[in-house]
This record gives structure tokens, sequence and C-alpha cells, in this order.
């Protein structure tokens, strides 16, 4: 999502989402504040969302399984026994998953790797957010896919946001889009 065109309400929105997240997450505002002076809002959003992308429970952690996961979905190959041993290198509080603070300092470490895993990501629901609002509304899900010469019936498109929209606000959040596009990509890359 290109954060300069996302609408004023849109981002209060996922900064309020963010906030709650960080209470549910039991991240506290002196560490947040912490991160976001480091990280600057844009790149502390960027981080936030592939968090988020990654963590497909929602429990406000990302397991070994989850990150190995979203990078073969990415169309990384990476490697399990590096994952592992990646992931505990980060793993401070030794629960074997990476929590929300955690996962900041592995980012941090491998930002090269990890920025150019999540950019196809992001530049494919910039040409599907036709209005950089930050979401995806079903009429611009259905104008790009008759761009892309893949028109899809209306109760399709009806059932593919239906999918996506965890929310259920109507409309695909970058997290959303994501997660989407990430379950259905094929894991055959990775080696188990």
């Amino acid at each position: 999502m290109k954060p300069g065109n996302t609408s004023a309400i849109e981002k209060m929105k996922l900064w309020a989402v963010l906030e709650t997240d960080m209470q549910r997450w039991n991240v506290s505002v002196f560490e947040t504040q912490k991160m976001l002076a480091e990280l600057g809002k844009d790149r502390f959003l960027e981080v936030y969302q592939s968090f988020k992308i990654c963590d497909v429970d929602e429990s406000g952690s990302i397991t070994v399984e989850e990150f190995y996961e979203a990078m073969c979905n990415l169309g990384c190959t990476p490697n399990k026994h590096k994952i592992t041993n990646m992931l505990k290198k980060a793993d401070k509080n030794g629960n074997s998953e990476v929590e929300f603070g955690e996962y900041v300092f592995l980012f941090r470490k491998y930002e090269q790797q990890m920025t150019r895993a999540f950019n196809d990501l992001k530049y494919a629901f910039e040409i599907m957010d036709g209005d950089g609002n930050g979401y995806v509304t079903i009429d611009e899900l259905k104008d790009a896919m008759v761009k892309f010469g893949q028109p899809m019936a209306e109760a399709e498109l009806e059932r593919l946001v239906q999918t996506a929209d965890a929310n259920k606000d109507g409309k695909i959040d970058y997290v959303e889009f994501a997660r989407l596009l990430l379950e259905q990509s094929s894991s055959s890359n990775c080696s188990r």
C-alpha cells in the first residue's frame, strides 16, 4: 500500500487497528514508540503489515511453520533449517514463537531479503487498488481482472471478496489481499 495515497480517514482506521493489535499483543506504548522512532511511520507500518501477513492464525506470534509457508508462498525458496535458526535467534523469550517486537528485530536484521519478498505483493495490491485508497473494492477487482484478460462472473467476485474480507467491511485491505494470494499460492517450491 502506498501510504501517501491512502486517505487520511483510512490511515486513521489503520493506525487504530494497529494500536488495538499492539495492546492485544502486549506491546507497551513505550516499546511501540521506540520502534516508531527507530523505523519511522511508513517503515513501522510496513513491518506491522508483513507481520500480520505471516501471522496466519492471528495469535500475535509467528511460528517457524507460518514463516516458512509465507516465504515459500512469496516465491522464495527458503531452507527450513535456516528459517528455524533465524527465528530461534530472534526469539528472545525462548517460547519458540516470534512476537511482534522480536519480528521487528528479525525484519531489521534481514531487511533487504524481507523487503524484496513482500514487494511483489505490494505491487500487485497497488495495481488492484485503482483509486489508491488502501482498499480493493469488488468494482476495482472486476476492472483489474478484465484488464488482465481474466474476467470473472459477479458471483465469483463476490465469493472472492467474502473469502478475503476478514473484517467484513466489504473491501479488501492489503493484509487481507496478501493472505488471499498466499493461501492460493502453491508451496511446491518448498522442500519439506
